[in-house]
């Protein structure tokens, strides 16, 4: 941090299903707040909303319960994906062959964006994640046999409209009181 106090931040790193387009955004706290904040950063940088969302059970998600009598899911997540019209699907318990082009992805980006990556602060990597992003959409992907840009023209079409918040030049930031702090960009 501007101390100079070396501390864990979270990150969060959306894969497009069909296309395998990543979006990787790091936030300070692990809290609803800065997964919410990083998912809608992600649905802009795709431009548009997705009709479901595949998730693994982590505590911004679900808050308890098992496959046999339901999960309970922490009611601002349900809220936000509410409003976006988005259905969360949930991926079984150790399995995560399921999420396999997440997990595959995360690693993708633990070996190619981590190694030696210097940064001043969180902004300063966020641009960073942004850019190493861009980079990884025009690289030929092997399952795919093109770049993740290219499958996308196919599955951009499918995608709703993603003007709920504010124009394309906006960035929103959440904090912990609610408030939104808005970025231009």
């Amino acid at each position: 941090d501007h101390r100079g106090t070396r501390r864990n931040i979270a990150g969060l790193m959306v894969t497009m299903g069909y296309s395998r387009r990543v979006y990787l955004e790091f936030a300070l706290t692990a809290d609803i707040y800065g997964f919410s904040t990083c998912l809608i950063n992600a649905l802009y940088y795709f431009g548009g909303i997705t009709d479901a969302f595949l998730t693994d059970h982590m505590k911004t998600v679900v808050l308890g319960g098992s496959t046999t009598q339901g999960w309970d899911l922490n009611s601002h997540t349900s809220d936000l994906a509410k409003y976006l019209g988005i259905s969360i699907k949930l991926a079984p318990v150790r399995r995560p062959q399921t999420k396999g082009k997440v997990e595959r992805g995360i690693r993708y980006a633990k070996d190619n964006f981590w190694p030696a990556r210097t940064f001043t602060n969180l902004a300063d990597l966020n641009e960073q994640a942004l850019s190493w992003c861009r980079q990884t959409d025009t690289r030929v992907h092997n399952g795919l046999g093109e770049t993740p840009l290219e499958a996308f023209a196919n599955e951009s079409p499918y995608l709703r409209a993603k003007n709920l918040f504010l124009e394309d030049t906006h960035r929103i930031v959440a904090f912990k009181d609610g408030w939104g702090h808005v970025i231009t960009l």
